[in-house]
């Protein structure tokens, strides 16, 4: 392992492992945040924050007090937050030193049962507004829910995964992403089972795409930030998931070992590297294509509870794999 951080590690070290690779995205670089690990073990706290953050960032945002940088790099919040943060500092900081024009675009999806779903709020393109998307009259970041979610049809094409009708926004400042990122949350598919009482029942996915661009000499770069929340791994006998719950978890578990099959095909240094075997390793494979630019962080959770051992050895072969590569 890279790193490896115990109980009483705060979500700063997290963030200060990954903090160049978020950067490096305003400067072109293609890079994927990726939490990997069994049901209840933590993943979204690491991505998100505690449960009593994402509540009092919410109600801040709603009640107009939100407080930018301070709520953002508040000691509970998780990567996702801080990486915003960070995106938008490492821009300002590109436009002043290097007179460039650096503009910041948001979507958000999950991979639910293999499809891929909009979760984006952002109903139309703040382009028209003129100004700062935070302008934009509060109604419009309203989430379709239920069976008024979009399903997206997809394709692959050149080995990645060609979203057709996936909404991507301009985003001006912080507030943008993080009120676009709690209200899409709102519509991720999760349910309760036996080791979890709101168990994620999808893959979340948030990207953040970067275009720099040097003056009127049509010199650009572009880089993507995609910060990844996969669905825990499960056991179906423990889990006790019957129904469209075990379906669920089976969707799960195929498109993890995916993943683990692209692992392995990468560390063989194999000549095909099965990226489209699911909708997840296509989004991730602009970022794990050898040779490519990309770069790939696993945050690999294990639980401390002595009954999960079995679940926490696998997890950590899963990340032997990943260093391997």
């Amino acid at each position: 392992m890279d790193t490896v951080l115990g109980p009483s590690s705060s979500q700063q070290d997290s963030f200060e492992e990954v903090e160049d690779a978020v950067s490096a995205v305003v400067q072109g670089v293609d890079c994927a945040l990726v939490c990997y690990g069994q049901t209840g073990s933590g993943k979204t706290h690491t991505m998100l924050g505690p449960d009593s953050y994402s509540e009092a960032l919410s109600a801040s945002l709603s009640a107009e007090t939100f407080g930018g940088t301070q709520d953002l790099d508040h000691a509970d919040a998780g990567i996702i937050p801080r990486s915003i943060q960070r995106v938008f500092d490492a821009a300002e900081e590109i436009k002043t030193c290097e007179q460039t024009e650096v503009t910041l675009w948001l979507s958000m999806l999950e991979i639910y049962n293999e499809q891929v779903r909009d979760l984006s709020p952002l109903d139309l393109s703040n382009e028209s507004t003129g100004g700062s998307s935070s302008q934009v009259p509060r109604q419009v970041f309203a989430r379709l829910v239920g069976e008024e979610r979009a399903a997206l049809s997809s394709h692959t094409s050149h080995g990645s995964l060609v979203l057709e009708g996936l909404q991507e926004v301009r985003v001006h400042d912080p507030i943008d992403v993080i009120r676009a990122v709690l209200r899409g949350l709102e519509s991720r598919a999760s349910s309760k089972t036996d080791m979890n009482d709101r168990s994620s029942r999808s893959h979340l996915v948030v990207r953040i795409r970067s275009r720099m661009q040097r003056g009127d000499l049509g010199d650009f770069r572009e880089g993507v930030l995609t910060l990844v929340d996969l669905a825990g791994s499960e056991r179906l006998a423990r889990s006790g998931a019957l129904g469209e719950a075990r379906l669920e978890a089976q969707h799960i578990n195929k498109s993890l070992s995916a993943l683990g099959n692209v692992l392995s095909a990468l560390q063989r240094k194999s000549t095909h590297i099965p990226f489209r075997d699911s909708a997840l390793t296509s989004l991730l494979s602009p970022c794990l294509t050898p040779g490519g630019g990309g770069r790939a962080i696993l945050f690999a959770h294990i639980s401390p509870v002595a009954a999960d051992a079995q679940e926490s050895t696998c997890t950590l072969e899963f990340a032997v794999r990943a260093a391997r590569v």
